[in-house]
């Protein structure tokens, strides 16, 4: 541990001397789409004594619906050609939302997992992700951030004070994004200078703490010019649950208790010349978190820790020519690390070492006002370090697994078109959007993405979205190459991309503080990659390897409401379904991926503000879902928050899971468990936040 925090201390020259890489614009989402553009709100002085947060509690809920992640430049909710959600700063601090994916679990269509080898996995639509969450594209200020090994990305690695707001693209996403984007985006938007709370320099100090030795700290600040713009932040946590009883697979009993600890650094800088605009960023993390060993036995690390770490570089340019072309250059380099126990004696440890850098070169074209192009090229480099078992006595490795110094380069070319006929037929407010990413992979085969969408504004602040997309996931390194000395588990270089079809229709209204977006879709899942027994006709043989599957399909529902006042009150529902087949079972086993996932969700936030003080609750309905064995009922967690607030300060008190739920998930992975525990019991935190 301790040569993990010391790590982040150093990562403050990296940014120096680190391969530049991808960061964001000068707006308030840093960079939404690759090279994407963020709009620039006006700014506005607070007035004398107003509260941080009163800021944008006195927005309208118009001005809260700017989203930056479902295409290169930003535009209003109801004109993108997606399917987003937003979660802004005011909401997360209003309901007294404790990390990312605590916040992500109230919105329609997403879901929190776990597994016994990892936690916080975001799973969109119902598509599972085992343990390495490869399917939902995560990304920090708009830059893609996931390990090159196995492909997941971390929602830990900012702690929610950091955080500005959080946007979520459901829904296919790869002719912007191109791998990983399968399911979904999620985009973590940093606070920044820019921000409309910090007119010329401020900051934000923050501490929590709580019981079972909860306790978080965070320190940022933010300096800005005309043309300059600076922020710092830092953040540690250290969280803990109570003890568990934990039964394996082995039947063997013992007692662990579950943690989370991180710390993360970050910095971020952008400048103004007559020549365009450059921006710097930088993100550095480390994390520990309790699990269930590399198989959920006792024998094979339970309660041993895992361990991860990163950091993120990011440079890009934005330059306006003539006002007609927009051109944007970036480029990223993504280094993470994982360490984990493999034994109960903790005597053997596995190291999964990996870095990603690429780049991207963009032109946003706009001939005419009714017509927009979008064109683009990307490259991008992965390569394994090692994925490696070594002695924790001697560090001497034991089995490289056949990882060591492997690497995949992947190009792909884009392009889309936007046309809006409202310019040249005002009566008609329609808007056609058509767009296709080419992709070449070194090993898997090439792939075409395309999507479509109508949107016709039906009034002011309101719209009907027809969209159809497609979505790919190109194997990663882990299932390409992966191979045991034993010979218990292999990866597959003949594996192709998995791929995804969506069509979905949707209706989104506001007016007067009033938000809500329905939708219907229908979705195909094809060539999903998955591990299968080599020889399932042979009871002695247990080796395993890398396969694609057969195509499955679901459709589902989703619900957003929301009401924001604040003279009167803060409210939300959100309700998801879905449906699918068992298209993906192989060999009449009874596994499939809709088995575990619950049919019905449901969530519902009540808020009001009132003489500076403010009370929420937040109410999370998980209704039956199938496991291995027995199937799990429903699940409530409810949540309590109070705060008061002055002209610089807030204090606020917490209690999450009132009725103290065992909150539990279907063990999917290896099915020999029926379920596995999540989360912490009840648990109560106070949180001071200063603002300066």
């Amino acid at each position: 541990m301790s040569t993990g925090y010391f790590r982040i201390f150093l990562w403050t020259v990296l940014p120096l001397i680190a391969p530049a890489a991808l960061a964001g614009d000068e707006g308030e989402a840093s960079e939404p789409a690759p090279g994407a553009e963020a709009e620039t709100k006006p700014e506005a002085k607070p007035e004398a004594g107003a509260a941080a947060e009163g800021d944008f509690a006195d927005l309208s809920i118009e001005d809260l619906l700017k989203v930056q992640v479902s295409a290169i430049q930003a535009e209003s909710l109801y004109d993108t050609p997606s399917i987003v959600s937003i979660l802004d700063r005011a909401t997360l601090q209003l309901y007294g939302f404790r990390r990312v994916s605590e916040a992500l679990e109230t919105l329609a269509g997403v879901s929190i997992m776990r597994t016994h080898l990892k936690r916080q996995i975001p799973v969109l639509r119902g598509v599972l992700q085992d343990h390495y969450a490869n399917k939902v594209l995560v990304l920090v200020d708009g830059i893609p951030a996931w390990n090159a090994v196995t492909g997941e990305g971390s929602l830990d690695r900012l702690a929610i004070d950091e955080v500005e707001r959080i946007e979520v693209l459901r829904g296919p996403a790869s002719v912007l994004y191109g791998t990983n984007a399968y399911s979904g985006v999620v985009n973590v938007v940093m606070r920044k200078a820019q921000d409309r709370r910090f007119e010329g320099h401020g900051g934000v100090v923050s501490g929590t703490i709580g019981d079972h030795g909860l306790i978080r700290g965070t320190g940022a600040y933010y300096y800005r010019t005309e043309d300059l713009a600076l922020t710092f932040s830092a953040s540690g946590t250290d969280e803990r649950g109570k003890p568990y009883g934990f039964v394996d697979e082995q039947d063997v009993y013992g007692v662990y208790e579950e943690y989370l600890r991180g710390a993360d650094f970050n910095l971020g800088a952008s400048y103004k010349t007559g020549w365009g605009s450059h921006t710097l960023a930088f993100n550095g993390f480390h994390g520990e978190e309790s699990y269930l060993g590399v198989t959920p036995r006792w024998s094979a690390g339970v309660d041993r820790g895992h361990e991860v770490e990163g950091y993120l570089g990011a440079y890009s340019y934005q330059v306006d020519l003539a006002d007609m072309v927009d051109l944007r250059f970036r480029a990223l380099f993504d280094w993470q690390h994982r360490d984990l126990g493999r034994t109960a004696a903790d005597n053997i440890r596995s190291k999964i070492t990996g870095w990603r850098t690429g780049g991207a070169l963009q032109a946003v074209v706009k001939p005419l006002d009714y017509l927009h192009f979008e064109l683009g090229v990307d490259g991008d480099y992965r390569r394994s370090v090692e994925y490696a078992n070594y002695t924790t006595l001697d560090r001497a490795v034991t089995d490289d697994n056949q990882m060591a110094d492997s690497g995949v380069y992947e190009i792909s070319v884009f392009g889309q078109a936007k046309f809006m006929l409202e310019p040249l037929v005002p009566s008609v407010p329609l808007t056609l959007m058509g767009g296709v990413r080419w992709t070449d992979n070194q090993e898997s085969s090439s792939n075409v993405s395309a999507r479509g969408a109508l949107v016709y504004n039906v009034f002011e602040g309101s719209s009907l979205k027809l969209i159809a997309g497609q979505s790919f996931r190109a194997p990663t390194l882990f299932e390409l190459y992966f191979e045991t000395t034993p010979g218990t588990v292999y990866g597959n270089t003949d594996l192709d991309p998995e791929e995804a079809t969506t069509v979905e229709l949707a209706y989104l209204i506001g007016t007067h503080g009033f938000f809500a977006q329905v939708l219907g879709y229908w979705a195909e899942y094809d060539n999903k990659i998955f591990r299968v027994r080599r020889n399932p006709d042979d009871p002695a043989d247990l080796t395993y390897m890398y396969v694609n599957g057969d195509a499955f399909t679901a459709w589902g529902l989703e619900l957003e409401l929301r009401y924001t006042d604040p003279d009167i009150l803060d409210a939300f529902v959100t309700y998801t379904f879905v449906h699918g087949d068992q298209g993906d079972e192989q060999n009449d086993d009874g596994h499939y991926n809709f088995r575990y996932i619950p049919a019905h969700e449901l969530s519902v936030g009540l808020g009001k503000r009132f003489f500076g003080f403010s009370a929420s609750t937040v109410l999370n309905l998980v209704g039956p879902r199938g496991a291995p064995d027995e199937d799990l009922p429903a699940q409530v967690t409810w949540d309590l928050n109070l705060a008061y607030e002055g002209s610089f300060f807030r204090h606020s008190l917490s209690l999450k899971n009132v009725l103290d739920e065992e909150v539990l998930v279907p063990e999917f992975v290896r099915r020999n468990l029926n379920s596995v525990r999540d989360g912490f019991g009840r648990t109560f935190f106070y949180t001071f936040e200063a603002t300066f």
